[in-house]
Formats: C-alpha cells, structure tokens, sequence
C-alpha cells in the first residue's frame, strides 16, 4: 500500500468514527476514487532541476531551508528523509564523511 493510501485509509477510519459519533453528518472521504487520484498525480508533470538550476535555487532560497535543497538535490534525499535528518552523529558522521538516513 502507497503510503497515501496508508494516510487515506487512516483518515476514512477517523471520519467514519465521527459520523458514528455523530460529530459528522457525513464522511467526506466518501465517493473519492483514491486509484484515480493517484493516477493523475503519477501523470503530472515533474520537475527536475539542473545542477545549474539546483545552485540558483539553493541561491535564492531562505537560509533556513538551504540544507534541504542540499540534501534533496545533492543526497538525493526523499522529503520525508530530509525531514528527518538530525544534527548528531547518527545522521551524519563527520569523521568519515558519511550520511545516515535513519528515519523519516
């Protein structure tokens, strides 16, 4: 399973506690077609920086999400890994130049 559908199926299970619950009238995961959903965004057009285009973005960028630019562009870290990177030595080892991806 995607890990959307994870985060879907977990969020259908809530609404539809509330509908029980009688928070919710309805459930608004109701009636949406999750297979078509995903399928549209694997058709969406990606897109994927150039070194060039990599650097001038790092450039710009506020110095707040710099190292995450780095990370993705340059580790090649997925969101949910940059997101989870910490600064100690169980992500990232100086002595030996190494990264860690230990968690997302």
């Amino acid at each position: 399973m995607s890990p959307i559908g994870l985060h879907f199926g977990v969020l259908n299970t809530i609404m539809n506690a509330a509908v029980t619950d009688k928070a919710l009238t309805d459930n608004p995961c109701d009636g949406v077609n999750l297979k078509q959903f995903i399928r549209g965004m694997s058709r969406a057009p990606k897109w994927v920086p150039n070194e060039g285009q990599a650097l001038k973005l790092i450039e710009v960028a506020p110095r707040r999400f710099r190292a995450a630019i780095w990370l993705g562009a340059g580790e090649g870290l997925r969101f949910g890994e940059v997101l989870g990177m910490e600064d100690s030595a169980r992500c990232l080892d100086g002595t030996r130049e190494e990264l860690h991806v230990v968690q997302q």
